[in-house]
């Protein structure tokens, strides 16, 4: 059987994947249903900031991914230790036309 730190690096690791396919579902079904969802910046600033509950989550995710024609999340490494798992990735988008996203 796996242990806890296996089962929540595999959720984590399959909501990486569901952001590079854009499949905010997958995302969602690994959410529960107290998640929040913090976006560095102030939300009177950046539509995207600040800390949003599971349904703002969903709104989030639809409207950022939804800007890109293409969008890829990739993993550099991961940890997970008890109930927690850190990543470290970087993201690369395309879109809305021809301006690029690198973070």
């Amino acid at each position: 059987m796996a242990s806890q730190e296996q089962a929540n690096t595999q959720a984590v690791k399959e909501i990486c994947q569901g952001l590079s396919n854009k499949d905010v579902n997958s995302i969602m079904s690994h959410l529960a249903d107290r998640a929040t969802w913090t976006v560095a910046g102030r939300p009177d600033r950046f539509q995207f900031g600040g800390t949003k509950d599971k349904a703002g989550s969903r709104e989030l995710l639809e409207g950022f991914l939804g800007g890109f024609s293409e969008f890829e999340f990739t993993v550099k490494s991961m940890t997970a230790q008890d109930n927690r798992v850190a990543v470290e990735a970087t993201s690369r988008g395309k879109g809305p036309g021809t301006a690029v996203y690198e973070n």
